[in-house]
């Protein structure tokens, strides 16, 4: 009876064992494949000086002091064919990256600059509707999509200020 008694709780304690090295390996497995998944991140910056031309001389389709910066945080490779700027359901702007800087790499960026034409609609849209943040949807060659919220609180405090002066 002894015997009996002790070999109970052992089968109970490897059967958990077991059941936990599975869970444990199935956990591991779900990590591995969302790291490998490619995430995109947004942010606005200012164009460098060096890129841009006195606004005088600028064109509808001249770079603007606007530039999107986009990250790829994930570990595959990203080729973007296009991004949607949209606030509450309605398109602002739709860009279009050039070839060469349509691909991100892991762990690497690309910024792309706006036109003069995309940059003054982001202000119009911003000083008529009043954002301060709106939504990226960028989708990539084999369709896949990525969505984040864009901070624009900084255009929204120049068209504030232009509206008082």
């Amino acid at each position: 009876m002894i015997m009996g008694d002790s070999v109970i709780p052992v089968i109970f304690g490897g059967f958990f064992t077991i059941l936990g090295v599975i869970i444990g390996w199935g956990l591991n497995e779900v990590s591995a494949i969302r790291k490998a998944k490619p995430k995109l991140c947004f942010k606005l910056n200012s164009t460098p000086d060096s890129e841009l031309v006195e606004a005088e001389l600028r064109t509808k389709t001249s770079a603007s002091e606007y530039s999107i910066d986009i990250y790829n945080v994930g570990q595959s490779p990203v080729i973007i064919e296009s991004f949607d700027m949209c606030w509450r359901k309605q398109l602002l702007i739709q860009c279009f990256p050039s070839s060469e800087d349509a691909t991100v790499l892991p762990y690497h960026n690309i910024s792309y600059v706006l036109t003069q034409q995309d940059a003054d609609a982001i202000e119009w849209h911003c000083k008529r509707l009043g954002f301060k943040q709106c939504r990226i949807v960028a989708t990539t060659v084999n369709g896949e999509k990525f969505k984040e919220n864009i901070d624009v609180s900084w255009i929204h405090m120049r068209t504030s200020l232009w509206e008082k002066t």
